[in-house]
């Protein structure tokens, strides 16, 4: 743990403990997973370990303060569970998008290389999609209507 006046660097990463877990097509994940109070409550992370740059799974969960800890790791290892077993397969995204009518992913900031104007881009199951490339995506769906939700982490 880095420390900086106020400020606190956590890398579960390096802290953290392996997890491995494998998925129903019994594909195995590795994970690392640690736990660490914050001013709100116990932060529990789960960030897979891929061995290079290429991007993997992350997974969080908030609890508050007086959480014993292995029982939130546990919520979070379930939490796991149910994500690596909701797929869509990157060269079918946009058919996924159609046919399920939603996709699932995270957000992400990227500060490597990255065709994207905004260096912004969406993560669907390990598929990086720029700002634009998704914008392509959802092109060929003129006329349908959409429900746009964001999500917290947990």
């Amino acid at each position: 743990m880095n420390t900086g006046s106020d400020v606190f660097i956590r890398n579960t990463l390096l802290e953290g403990y392996d997890f491995f877990i494998k998925d129903e097509f019994n594909k195995e994940y590795h994970f690392k997973i640690a736990s660490f109070p914050t001013p709100s409550g116990l932060l529990s992370e789960a960030i897979e370990f891929t061995g290079n740059d290429s991007p993997g799974y992350t997974f969080n969960l908030m609890s508050s303060l007086d959480t014993d800890m292995e029982y939130a790791e546990l919520l979070l290892k379930e939490k796991i569970k149910k994500g690596i077993n909701q797929k869509y397969h990157s060269n079918v995204i946009n058919k996924q998008l159609i046919e399920k009518k939603g996709l699932c992913g995270r957000i992400e900031s990227h500060y490597g290389e990255l065709n994207s104007k905004y260096n912004k881009a969406l993560l669907v199951e390990n598929t990086r999609v720029t700002i634009e490339e998704f914008a392509e995506l959802i092109d060929q769906l003129k006329g349908f209507e959409f429900e746009f939700r964001i999500k917290d982490a947990q």
